[in-house]
């Protein structure tokens, strides 16, 4: 298989995390899911990250609809970039996160629906809200984002045009649809070690219509959702592009 399970962990305490799912750029293999119809306004992905390549902008999640596009990155700079719907809404990190032995947890959440513009769009990264940017902006009131778009294909492990491909581990891959969750609801920071930030079981989450949890534990397809709504991802490589 293209894609190799990985005999690392998020964290060694707390809840357990066996598995995690590494990718290869070279190997230039991706995962990716068709939408369907769902709440394009309010949503949550949530995602561990671990990189073992710093030096290339790299892509961990994307989603495409023809020339539009919604980006989870690190840039050529290092920085955590969001960028949505071709650029209209876009967020880059003052921060760098560039340290190939440490695991990182990403969430991001969205609600268009909120009247403040802040509450929007929000931004974690190991239980901390991201409140620094480099480039901060906002979605519209009401807009609809790509994410859960009917027909926008949604790939882990590359961007858009499948050139930015990721290096490194990937674990605990959440997506929601119609719920925004805070970091909260996919971490928690250790008792006696309170700077340390690991996850929770996140079984009993909303997932709604296009809503998915990879917790890579089955070898031999790990683009198993295990959330209990049946959205599979397909292993794919770059010959195979949709």
């Amino acid at each position: 298989m293209p894609l190799i399970l990985g005999a690392q962990s998020a964290v060694a305490t707390g809840f357990a995390v066996d598995n995690s799912c590494r990718f290869n750029a070279a190997d230039n293999t991706y995962m990716h899911r068709t939408q369907t119809a769902g709440d394009q306004k309010t949503w949550t992905l949530s995602y561990w990250v671990k990189r073992s390549d710093i030096t290339a902008q790299q892509c961990c999640v994307s989603i495409e609809d023809g020339a539009a596009y919604v980006l989870w990155k690190f840039n050529t700079s290092e920085f955590f970039e969001w960028r949505g719907e071709t650029g209209a809404a876009r967020f880059i990190t003052d921060a760098k996160y560039q340290d190939p032995t440490a695991w990182f947890h990403v969430v991001t959440k969205c609600d268009t629906t909120e009247s403040v513009e802040a509450n929007r769009f929000k931004i974690w990264i190991n239980g901390t809200q991201v409140t620094s940017f480099g480039t901060e902006t906002y979605p519209a009131l009401n807009s609809d984002t790509y994410v859960n778009k009917s027909g926008g294909v949604l790939r882990i492990g590359t961007d858009e045009v499948l050139t930015s491909d990721y290096s490194g581990y990937l674990a605990e891959v959440v997506l929601t649809d119609g719920t925004a969750y805070d970091a909260s609801s996919f971490g928690e920071f250790d008792e006696d070690s309170p700077t340390i930030w690991k996850p929770i079981d996140v079984s009993g989450l909303s997932f709604g219509t296009n809503g998915f949890y990879l917790d890579f534990e089955d070898s031999s397809d790990f683009g198993s959702d295990v959330s209990g709504q049946g959205n599979d991802l397909t292993e794919d490589r770059k010959s195979t592009r949709l």
